[in-house]
């Protein structure tokens, strides 16, 4: 066992953190902002300029594009048609050989254009894990068939512009 173990000092570390929480937690109820109110004690938002705050801002209200492509991972309600059943044969190729996947990839991906990043982009707003597992497969070949790892690393740079 590590010597931290045996001596307790484990469970004792997060002890000395309390002290930063408590400063921490007291500094964000300071009076020392700006639009503090101390009859209220908190901050009040009427009190910033005239009451407008960058939660009123529409850019700030919509919902990410993330969320919306996390809430149907399985892209079934996706605007572009033949997600679900693309999920479904990648997914059995990938059970057989991952390399097969990878060629159903490709045809997914020139079918859809999306060798274009717009297109790529504005279809990861609606199936974001069908893009990045395209994406994938695609990398995986590159690196371990084509021994390219000059296109591996652009399509995993490309991969994680949207994880």
């Amino acid at each position: 066992a590590h010597p931290s173990r045996s001596t307790g000092f484990a469970m004792m570390a997060p002890l000395f953190l309390l002290p930063s929480l408590v400063t921490l937690a007291l500094a964000a109820q300071s009076p020392q902002h700006p639009a503090y109110d101390p009859g209220e004690g908190k901050v009040n938002k009427e009190h910033i300029g005239d009451g407008v705050t960058l939660a009123d801002d529409p850019e700030f209200a919509k919902k990410p594009d993330s969320a919306i492509a996390l809430e149907d991972p399985g892209c079934e309600n996706a605007p572009t048609p033949g997600w679900p059943q693309y999920r479904l044969s990648l997914m059995a190729y990938v059970a057989q050989d991952w390399r097969d996947a990878a060629a159903v990839a490709l045809d997914w991906m020139k079918d859809h254009n999306m060798m274009q990043t717009k297109i790529m982009d504005d279809m990861a707003k609606t199936c974001l894990l069908g893009v990045i597992s395209s994406i994938y497969y695609l990398a995986r070949f590159s690196l371990e068939e084509d021994q390219s790892w000059e296109s591996a690393v652009y399509l995993v740079r490309s991969m994680s512009g949207y994880v």
